[in-house]
């Protein structure tokens, strides 16, 4: 696995054990499909929430949360409306960002971005 992978391998799990911390409940990683993949599909309660992770060592290139274009957005929103067709989701759902910055000699930095990607825009 090269660096970057293992990287944003990293990022992901972060990510996932915040979500468990804050309540909600892992139902997949890195689920794929032909538009794309979803990094982490979370549930809480009757809310099924579609999480991109965007992981940066330091802010040269920008925030994390700022790496997702329009074609990124719409990829996602499809990736998001396959999953739902395929598992038959009829829960309410949201698309959802976090951030995970690492921080030198630090814990990481998290910010998490609910209800970031609306299907209408």
């Amino acid at each position: 696995m090269r660096y970057n992978q293992a990287f944003g391998k990293w990022g992901e799990e972060t990510a996932a054990q915040y979500l468990k911390n804050q309540g909600l409940k892992i139902i997949k990683q890195n689920w794929k499909c032909s538009y794309g993949e979803i990094d982490i599909v979370a549930q809480k309660e009757h809310m099924v929430v579609f999480v991109e992770v965007k992981t940066r060592k330091n802010n040269h290139y920008g925030l994390p949360e700022e790496a997702i274009t329009r074609k990124k957005r719409e990829h996602l929103i499809h990736t998001c409306m396959a999953y739902i067709n395929a598992y038959e989701i009829e829960d309410e759902w949201r698309i959802d960002i976090i951030a995970v910055q690492k921080k030198n000699g630090e814990d990481a930095e998290i910010e998490w971005f609910e209800n970031a990607i609306r299907e209408n825009e």
